[in-house]
């Protein structure tokens, strides 16, 4: 299947709320490539692109890293400790499930509708001063989406068997900065000799794609065909909105805490997300029990 088939067949299928979803929107509308295509680009860290004036969709396993960084890190972001500090629940207008996306707000007060993820760390001078310079304050647990941006991907397969990308943005990091400007510390500049697939292969974390790929084609799917979901677009639901919402709140991304050592963190993960599989006919059958059918 050739490129814009592809995505014309990716973009038939889903609903059109979910098209116009401004991560889908710029993968549509975005320049093909292949893994090894040239890509020379390098983060500024300005900020300006990837982390403002836009959504963020966050999956349960991406949710628990997050939460767990935060954890072990007790002195970063004290007042996003907590789950709906720093995300919003709703209820996916495709999936009929809860779906959350990251928290944007304005950190300038002169700019009010510039709004930037809430984890996204501004640099200023003494003086009080930006410095055009942004970093990302959960760099290490970041979602998926922003560790390949400017690249995005998708698929047609199940669990990423072939993956297709795009640009999404020309951001300024496809340029060198200016003299004199700010740039993050250990910035190079971009190299014309960079790949695809060499950014893909450095950038990707391969536990978080295979629980990720687990949430999507393991739990979504159970608790879909089960209907244990609201009715969408995407299919019939025996549950109601603030159902699902609280569904989100006690399942979903009720985040079972970190482990002692983060080297376990990728079996917790699957054998949580494995649990929460495994407890949806429990519920379709008490869904059958009050009726709902």
């Amino acid at each position: 299947m050739n490129e814009n088939k592809a995505l014309d067949e990716l973009e038939n299928i889903l609903p059109a709320q979910f098209a116009d979803h401004p991560q889908v929107s710029a993968l549509f509308e975005g320049e093909a490539v292949e893994l090894d295509s040239r890509l020379s680009f390098s983060c500024r860290g300005c900020g300006h692109l990837c982390c403002a004036n836009t959504e963020i969709l966050v999956s349960p396993p991406e949710a628990a890293r997050i939460m767990w960084h935060l954890s072990r890190q007790p002195d970063e972001f004290p007042a996003l400790k907590q789950f709906q500090d720093w995300a919003e629940l709703y209820v996916g207008e495709s999936s009929g499930l809860p779906t959350a996306q990251l928290r944007f707000a304005a950190f300038n007060p002169n700019m009010p509708d510039f709004k930037n993820c809430v984890f996204m760390q501004p640099v200023f001078d003494k003086r009080g001063n930006w410095q055009k310079l942004a970093l990302c304050g959960i760099h290490a647990a970041r979602p998926a989406v922003c560790r390949l941006f400017p690249v995005g991907r998708y698929s047609l397969a199940e669990s990423g068997a072939e993956w297709r990308y795009r640009i999404v943005s020309r951001c300024p990091g496809f340029k060198r900065p200016p003299k004199g400007a700010h740039t993050p510390r250990g910035y190079q500049p971009p190299s014309y000799k960079q790949t695809v697939r060499d950014w893909v292969t450095t950038q990707a974390h391969h536990e978080l794609d295979a629980e990720k790929d687990f949430f999507l084609f393991q739990v979504m799917i159970a608790f879909a065909e089960a209907q244990v979901r609201a009715t969408t677009e995407g299919g019939q639901g025996l549950l109601t909105d603030d159902e699902v919402i609280t569904l989100g709140r006690t399942m979903f991304f009720a985040l079972p805490p970190a482990p002692p050592d983060p080297a376990q963190d990728h079996q917790a993960i699957m054998d949580w997300l494995a649990l929460l599989r495994a407890l949806v006919p429990e519920m379709r059958a008490k869904l059958d029990e009050i009726g709902r059918r």
